[in-house]
């Protein structure tokens, strides 16, 4: 098989690439946010801003945006998440 571009196949891929390494850890911190906002907890001050560099970033899925943004405003957003965002 001949790689033409774009993703690799599992079998061509570099397990020690760093930019996936840092790709999948930035969505496993996305993902905590989303799970976290789901319980209706409050998030930190560098939460919202961590969510916020993840989503431009890294390309987030528009799944994982979307449910992050719906899911905050019908929790509401609170002070310290709208200071963390501004602060970034």
């Amino acid at each position: 098989m001949r790689w033409t571009g774009g993703l690799r196949p599992r079998s061509q891929a570099q397990p020690g690439n760093w930019t996936t390494t840092k790709r999948r850890r930035t969505m496993n911190a996305l993902q905590s946010i989303i799970s976290k906002v789901a319980t209706r907890a409050p998030l930190t001050l560098e939460e919202p801003a961590t969510a916020l560099d993840t989503m431009v970033s890294v390309q987030a899925p528009s799944s994982q945006i979307g449910g992050l943004l719906v899911a905050m405003r019908v929790r509401g957003e609170t002070v310290e998440e709208v200071v963390g965002l501004v602060a970034r």
